[in-house]
């Protein structure tokens, strides 16, 4: 759906015109059909209104919250805007999440035994809402516990990983169809001993996977994940001294990996990340200062008005540095601090605008 938007007195005139010549102004659309990573909004000459952004964060204890006005938010004890009630038919301990082209969000748990449940506005996820569509059943192959989700947006296709085992491929060209318990429509497997994926990222064409055996992670890349089927190989390793078991990945629109390490209290930003291979040296190694505890960062992430996200599972916080393209290696203050008591060892981060 294509969306237009005028100043008031814009709109004002076009009524008025269209008034005279007996026609009437067709009707807006409603709130509910928002892109991902775009805004609901596009401002006009003289308007420099921010984005508005709401910041969802996850986690096993964390659960399901999101803060509006993510970008200007600070401050302590913070209260959640959004906060979704756990429960067997719902959502038990979300790991990640995805939105879809359409913006609806796709939220993977331990529920019914191993679900996504979608919500088509996430904005309105909230309280004891029940999702609109749950994907779950034996046809699924979803594991008990999945541990990452990512959607090709240009494909209409979803990627859920297992912790131990295949990863699922499912076609979501079709919503409607998307529920219940239904088959994927390709699974595949890295022929890799002790294999082990913690969390997968779909990005510019690849589709990048945590892989962690033991104690540490490599993050593999594949460049042509459409064909992806049955015993597979990565087209890339990426790896770095460091790398901890539990690192979380994010992938920006600038083909930026930023990668939070807790083991090494630090978020490392790699640059063109679809040309690393191999041992790859951060462009950054950026540290947390002026903080009560030592931050140990989980995930990090950015908006598309160069915003960094960093969740600190130990303070149990989010930083944000207003500035992501500004920032060097050491030490670094945060320009800003979301506390709450609703941020219990925050997992991962998910940014909507509007």
């Amino acid at each position: 759906m294509r969306w237009f938007y005028m100043t008031l007195a814009g709109w004002t005139a076009f009524v008025a015109a269209m008034m005279a010549g007996g026609c009437v102004p067709p009707v807006a659309p409603a709130d509910g059909d928002l892109l991902p990573g775009q805004p609901a909004q596009q401002p006009s000459d003289g308007d420099e209104t921010d984005l508005q952004t709401t910041l969802f964060v996850f986690g096993p204890n964390t659960g399901f919250v999101g803060f509006d006005s993510a970008q200007s938010l600070s401050g302590v004890g913070l209260p959640a805007t959004l906060e979704l009630m756990s429960s067997n038919s719902t959502v038990i301990q979300p790991r990640d999440a995805a939105l879809d082209s359409r913006g609806a969000l796709y939220l993977i748990s331990g529920a019914k035994g191993g679900s996504i449940a979608i919500y088509n506005n996430p904005l309105t996820a909230t309280g004891s809402r029940l999702p609109d569509r749950v994907v779950s059943g034996d046809a699924t192959l979803i594991a008990n516990n999945p541990s990452g989700i990512a959607i090709d947006r240009e494909n209409e296709l979803l990627y859920l990983s297992n912790p131990v085992g295949e990863l699922l491929v499912f076609d979501i060209a079709s919503p409607e169809l998307f529920n219940g318990d239904i088959a994927p429509v390709r699974t595949f497997r890295v022929d890799l001993p002790l294999f082990s994926a913690e969390q997968i990222r779909f990005a510019n064409g690849s589709l990048y996977v945590v892989d962690a055996r033991g104690g540490t992670s490599d993050i593999l890349a594949f460049d042509n994940p459409a064909a992806l089927q049955g015993d597979v190989t990565p087209d890339r390793v990426i790896s770095t001294a460091g790398f901890d078991n539990t690192i979380g990945i994010d992938i920006d629109a600038q083909d930026r990996l930023w990668v939070g390490v807790r083991d090494l209290g630090q978020v490392l930003l790699f640059t063109a990340a679809k040309s690393l291979d191999g041992a790859a040296t951060p462009d950054v190694a950026l540290s947390i200062t002026d903080v009560d505890v030592s931050p140990k960062p989980s995930f990090a992430t950015t908006d598309s008005e160069d915003r960094l996200y960093v969740a600190d599972s130990n303070g149990n916080v989010v930083f944000v540095f207003d500035k992501a393209s500004e920032l060097v290696s050491g030490a670094r203050a945060a320009s800003r601090t979301i506390d709450s008591m609703e941020l219990i060892a925050p997992n991962r981060l998910l940014v909507v605008e509007r």
